[in-house]
């Protein structure tokens, strides 16, 4: 089962929504985190593949999004995986011969990581605003690009 799966199961059948619950803390913080780090190589580890970027992409927003407890945003993200993992990988297609777009959105997505290891409820919010909004600017000069195209 994949690691959402498992948490979404584990939601479901015992109640627990998030971090909050410090019972099973201990151990939910460090398989949230390690689903986050392992989704994190993937984007790393991708070297212009679009799709394997994309893949990797769509898991730490998966993991983020089932991490916060928040479950606006994970009932969001549920609704939309599918079309989310299109989106994903029709931004990253404009991506593939340059690996360092892949290399500076995986670096906006350690900032967050760190953040959220450290805690740091701030910076974690400006590091996801800094990511999305950067993600908004690479989408729009995709499309862009591609209505200039005769």
């Amino acid at each position: 089962m994949p690691d959402a799966g498992y948490w979404d199961v584990r939601a479901t059948r015992y109640g627990h929504t998030g971090w909050s619950d410090w019972v099973i803390y201990p151990f939910d913080q460090c398989a949230r985190l390690a689903a986050m780090r392992a989704a994190l190589r993937m984007m790393r580890h991708a070297k212009g593949n679009h799709h394997m970027f994309s893949q990797g992409d769509l898991r730490f927003h998966v993991a983020v999004s089932t991490a916060s407890g928040n479950p606006l945003l994970r009932s969001f993200l549920s609704a939309t995986e599918i079309a989310l993992a299109g989106f994903l990988r029709m931004m990253s297609v404009g991506a593939i011969a340059d690996e360092k777009t892949h290399a500076r959105s995986a670096e906006r997505h350690a900032r967050i990581l760190d953040a959220i290891e450290a805690h740091n409820e701030d910076q974690a919010r400006d590091a996801m605003i800094h990511a999305i909004n950067e993600g908004f600017k690479h989408a729009r000069g995709i499309v862009s690009k591609e209505s200039d195209t005769p």
